[in-house]
């Protein structure tokens, strides 16, 4: 089932594997919609570049920088897992992009 983050207030996900991709352009407050919907025996997935958000919005009040505090947690660090890959698989061009974000 795909469903628009909009229609997802009031819903809960049980038994269910969550992914959220695209992540880096969803708010604080969409990360804490999200979180709030996964249900008993669920995982939720956030897949996404904080580097590659759309907008400055997205930048400043980013869910995924959120969902980082998870880890410093003593509570909650349990229930979180990052993952972050060190070599992309696109065209050399592609490599550069990233380099210019970098200098």
């Amino acid at each position: 089932e795909i469903v628009p983050i909009s229609s997802v207030r009031g819903r809960s996900f049980n038994n269910s594997t969550i992914l959220i991709n695209e992540a880096q352009n969803i708010t604080e407050e969409h990360m804490k919609l999200l979180l709030g919907r996964c249900g008993e025996g669920s995982k939720i997935i956030f897949d996404g570049g904080i580097k590659q958000a759309d907008s400055q919005l997205f930048r400043n009040r980013s869910g995924l920088k959120l969902l980082n505090q998870l880890s410093k947690s003593n509570e909650y660090s349990r229930i979180f897992g990052k993952i972050q890959l060190k070599q992309g698989e696109r065209s050399f061009t592609a490599t550069a992009a990233e380099y210019l974000d970098e200098i």
